[in-house]
């Protein structure tokens, strides 16, 4: 098999590979979430909800089953063509297609989306419930001082380019993010959150899944360590610090499904 027909070949493994995955974590979203608050049943008191990732829709509506009208506001960020009609109809819902596997416009316009509620509810002691799933690492951004939108997408291209794993490549964009990494944590305000996740990443590390939104991850970053091509899109851009520890006081992560 000749390179470029080796390169088709992996491109379509990859897209049956994704295909896959994201029909189970459909089908498996909505019945995990209901599962976990039948096992765990939560106080009465109502919740803001946020939703990131392919499996966003289909873990939404499993909230939606348990909650009923506990949910108080909702923000379901999810892949162009994944979103559930049946979610997106509901009332007082603020449904976003966004960009995957590579970020862009759409991929900022949510992570402003996302600050902007979690700003507007983190407050008088709200209740959150976050659900993450595979692919919020793209689907939602808020880039680090001197990342552009073009920028992200080229520092994207150059970490797929280079085959790096996605613990690598998940160190980075926590590195240059200003939600990821736990970097979202702080905009909570001390409010409680229940961080609910499916994991689709080997060792099921909450840090790397949806590059750790609510995880606290303490690493050491340098530009160095990687690829040219990866360094090169790194010039100019400053890199975010990690937050302070007590931020995450009040915040419960739980993985409830793994594909």
């Amino acid at each position: 098999m000749t390179a470029s027909g080796e390169s088709a070949a992996q491109a379509a493994r990859a897209d049956l590979a994704e295909i896959f995955n994201a029909g189970l974590a459909r089908v498996r979203g909505r019945d995990a979430v209901r599962a976990w608050f039948a096992a765990h049943p939560p106080p009465p008191s109502p919740v803001h909800l946020v939703a990131v990732g392919k499996a966003a829709s289909a873990m939404a509506a499993g909230a939606f089953d348990a909650l009923e009208r506990r949910i108080e506001h909702a923000l379901v960020i999810t892949k162009h063509g994944h979103l559930d009609d049946d979610v997106a109809r509901r009332p007082g819902v603020r449904c976003i297609e966004s960009d995957h596997p590579v970020p862009g416009a759409a991929s900022l316009k949510a992570g402003a989306a996302l600050l902007d509620c979690v700003a507007s509810w983190a407050r008088n002691g709200n209740r959150f419930l976050f659900l993450l799933s595979g692919g919020a690492s793209s689907l939602v951004e808020a880039p680090a001082d001197g990342l552009t939108a073009a920028g992200l997408e080229r520092l994207t291209r150059a970490l797929l380019e280079n085959g790096l794993d996605i613990a690598r490549m998940n160190t980075v964009r926590r590195a240059v993010s200003r939600i990821k990494g736990g970097r979202l944590a702080p905009h909570l305000n001390g409010c409680p959150a229940l961080n609910l996740l499916i994991s689709d990443v080997p060792g099921d590390d909450p840090g790397v899944i949806g590059s750790g939104l609510l995880t606290p991850v303490r690493e050491t970053f340098s530009a160095a360590d990687y690829p040219p091509q990866v360094a090169a899109a790194l010039q100019g851009v400053r890199a975010v610090p990690p937050p302070d520890a007590a931020a995450f006081a009040g915040i419960e992560t739980h993985i409830i499904a793994r594909l």
